[in-house]
């Protein structure tokens, strides 16, 4: 009975042994493929980069974008020059408005139809008014003062108190014209009820 006790003792002891070398290399072979098994990230392909452009390339098509939008806006918008009303026709007679940008800009009425206009107190100092038509217009109190009126028509125009010194006169029409009060070229001042020409002066400057 002592044998089988020892035999049975030593093959228990050689069967632990055994499995224990043989259970070794499976722990490590299992501990490899863990290890092994890492997640590592994939890199991005040719066709997936090209198929993400640069941050840089889309923010240039953005302002190619807004440039285009931008253009085409720009032929819809008219600038105020362009709505003006463009320069009359021959013997169109102008507005008050157009008179208002030429004493800004070249102060040349030769040739001008501002005939009827109302016109008082202005300011039409050395104005070329040659050829001018200012037939019936309103020029009370008006300064004429060293323009030119050569030519120009003033039959029937209301030229009270008018400032006509150092004024062309030559040719000038002033059938019915009212110069009660006008300053002439001399600076002599005409006399109630010179009408068609300076009561003073009547004898140089009539009408024809």
């Amino acid at each position: 009975m002592k044998y089988f006790a020892n035999y049975f003792i030593v093959a228990g002891v050689v069967m632990a042994t055994a499995t224990a070398a043989f259970a070794a290399p499976l722990a490590l072979s299992a501990n490899d493929n863990i290890k092994g098994t890492a997640v590592v990230p994939a890199k991005p392909t040719e066709k997936t980069a090209a198929a993400q452009p640069p941050a840089e390339k889309s923010a240039d098509k953005k302002s190619q974008v807004k440039v285009r939008h931008k253009s085409r806006r720009a032929p819809g918008h008219a600038s105020g020059e362009g709505r003006q009303k463009a320069e009359p026709a021959p013997g169109e007679r102008l507005s008050i408005k157009q008179v208002m940008v030429l004493l800004k800009t070249t102060r040349n009425f030769a040739g001008k139809n501002l005939s009827g206009l109302k016109l008082v107190a202005f300011d039409l100092t050395k104005c070329n008014l040659k050829g001018a038509d200012l037939s019936n217009a309103n020029l009370e109190r008006a300064d004429l003062a060293e323009s030119n009126l050569e030519l120009a028509d003033l039959s029937g125009a209301n030229m009270k108190m008018t400032d006509l010194r150092l004024t062309g006169l030559k040719g000038v029409r002033l059938e019915r014209a009212n110069l009660d009060g006008s300053i002439w070229q001399d600076g002599t001042v005409c006399a109630k009820g010179s009408t068609g020409s300076c009561r003073e002066r009547a004898d140089q400057f009539s009408s024809n």
